[in-house]
Formats: structure tokens, sequence, C-alpha cells
């Protein structure tokens, strides 16, 4: 789920993207076809990046060129990068140049992370209780899982769930409005956004622990 503020895209270092291993990128030959997907590994500032090919993506070449583009959780980006060299040790990777520069678009105000958390969801014009899954978390809102429609875009709620902070719970009940809902792919469900209304301070910590502590755990740190 997007913000409703979208930035105009930016220029700024790769560093300041904070790309965590394991983060999935797009390449595409520049002025080619045949783009395919990669895994991030690991960047040395000024010297090069390490990435993975994927699944049967064509294999990146000594001396091409490519449009590497991604999503961090905040930022869409994409930079073009020079294929250096292919390694076999200590695992297969390709080493693409650094770049000086990443174009860069903040679509969230807040890092998004995946969750399964079983959650409450109150609606005062419904004037009932919906049991839902937050499929995913942010300071800033949630996206929830559940059987049907929750109500229309600006609609008030109230989420309620309890996440871990500092090895133990910790439950929040938190003010929200619907931002968007959309129909899973299958068919056998709904995507339904929140965007958090008026939190306290120690709710945004908490929310803020959390989801940095899961992009750690996501990230192998």
């Amino acid at each position: 789920m997007a913000d409703s503020n979208l930035r105009e895209p930016t220029q700024m270092s790769l560093r300041a993207l904070k790309l965590r291993p394991g983060m999935f990128l797009q390449t595409q030959p520049v002025g080619g076809s045949g783009g395919g997907e990669a895994q991030f590994c690991a960047a040395i500032e000024g010297r090069g990046i390490m990435v993975v090919p994927l699944g049967d993506a064509p294999a990146l070449k000594p001396g091409e060129t490519h449009l590497v583009s991604g999503f961090t959780g905040m930022y869409d980006f994409a930079f073009e990068a020079q294929v250096i060299q292919l390694f076999t040790y200590p695992f297969p990777y390709t080493l693409l140049a650094y770049p000086s520069a990443v174009r860069a678009k903040k679509v969230r105000n807040a890092l998004r992370m995946p969750t399964e958390i079983e959650a409450v969801v109150t609606l005062p014009k419904l004037g009932g209780t919906v049991a839902v899954t937050l499929v995913d978390l942010s300071v800033a809102g949630a996206m929830v899982s559940c059987d049907g429609p929750l109500g229309g875009v600006g609609d008030p709620a109230t989420v309620d769930f309890a996440i871990g902070f500092e090895g133990r719970p910790v439950d929040l009940s938190l003010k929200a409005s619907i931002c968007h809902t959309t129909k899973t792919d299958a068919g056998d469900g709904y995507r339904v956004g929140f965007a958090f209304r008026d939190s306290s301070r120690n709710d945004r910590l908490v929310l803020q622990y959390f989801t940095l502590k899961v992009a750690e755990e996501l990230g192998g740190g």
C-alpha cells in the first residue's frame, strides 16, 4: 500500500537505500531484451555490487550494461551498472559496477514488512468486528487479508493486535481509516489497506522496533 503523498524521483546514493541481503532485483540489458531477476548479496562502496541471478534468467555477460531496479519497502529505485566479472567461489555470483547515483522515488513514508499476525478490526459503520490477518505492517499503516470488503475509502476503524517488543507481547489498539480494497488474484478473499491515525508516540516506537527487527531477520542479520 503506497502512501498518498508520492514523491518525485530524485538522485541518491546506493548506500542511502540500505539494501538488505536477499532483496530481489530486476535486470534488463540496456538497449537489449531478455531481462531477468537476481538477488542482492552485498555491496562494497565505490567498488562493486554482488548479485545472484535467479531461475531461468539469462546469464549476465561481462561488459554488458544493465538497468537494475527494485523496491526497498520505501523506495522504488533504478540504476545502470556494467557487469564486471562472474565468479564461482565461494558461491556463484555476478559483480556489477558500483553506481555513482541511483534514481529513486519514495512511495512510502515508513518501512513496510511482511507479517502473519492475527488481528481484529472494529468497524463503527458496520457496528461490529471482523477477524483478519495482517499481511504487512509499518509505522504508518497495514494491509490485512480478509474474506470480504470492510467498507469504503476513508471509513474509520480500529485495528487490534499484539506484536513482540523486547521479548514480550505488546497489545496495540490503533485508530485507522481504510485506504483501498482489492480482490485477491485467486478470487478467494480481499486485501484491505489501512492508514493509522493519531498513533501515540509509544505505539509508533513499538511499531518501528518491530519493523526494523523483521527487516534484520529477513536480511539474515
